[in-house]
């Protein structure tokens, strides 16, 4: 469950830090939604892989690309591997992990 995300606005390259509970040791996938991400019918794109050190913090710096599948959930499925550009404006932000999807949190990516 995600209770804050800090800073709330950034450009690519911002450090962003989510805040909640229930985050993998390893395996976190952050949900980015937004209506000018489409890859197949669907407007969310991944960052993979952003471990959590104590279970309530994600950090990560906001990428310029993202993927196209949340590995976390994936099982025995295949995944292209191209990189969705990150548009500016606001996006929905959430986590997938093997525990499911938590709620979501608006960032703003900026210029």
């Amino acid at each position: 469950m995600i209770e804050e995300i800090s800073p709330l606005s950034g450009p690519i390259g911002t450090t962003i830090v989510i805040y909640g509970s229930n985050f993998a040791p390893a395996d976190n996938d952050v949900a980015f939604t937004h209506p000018e991400i489409n890859f197949q019918g669907r407007n969310t794109a991944y960052l993979n892989h952003v471990p959590s050190s104590d279970g309530n913090t994600l950090s990560f710096s906001l990428p310029d690309a993202l993927g196209a599948c949340a590995y976390s959930r994936l099982s025995d499925e295949a995944c292209p591997e191209i990189g969705i550009v990150l548009p500016q404006g606001a996006v929905q932000l959430s986590v997938v992990n093997a525990t499911g999807v938590s709620n979501s949190a608006m960032f703003t990516v900026e210029e």
